[in-house]
């Protein structure tokens, strides 16, 4: 029997003028087939979809680009309203300034 894959958000928080594309190739991340999805909350602000099982994975791989303080994981949730809440909760509010 098949497991199922229960998705989860990481919460990525770029330094300014980051290219979140470029910080997931210099990590060694590939998102194109591995059923990885970048959703940008906005210019310093992107979910990264993995599954439950990936998520131990690519915070290690992320965790140079952290030491450089290229990026910061922010938090982990199982939802997409529940990262904007933890984002909202730990930085502030989305809309800007």
């Amino acid at each position: 029997m098949r497991e199922k894959i229960r998705r989860r958000y990481l919460i990525l928080e770029l330094r300014e003028g980051e290219n979140h594309e470029a910080l997931l190739r210099e990590a060694g991340v590939d998102h194109s087939g591995s059923g990885l999805k970048l959703i940008p909350l906005s210019p310093r602000l992107v979910l990264l979809r993995c599954g439950h099982l990936q998520v131990g994975e690519l915070k290690g791989k992320l965790g140079p680009l952290e030491l450089e303080g290229k990026l910061k994981v922010v938090g982990v949730s199982g939802t997409i309203k529940g990262a904007k809440r933890m984002v909202e909760r730990k930085m502030g509010s989305l809309k800007g300034p």
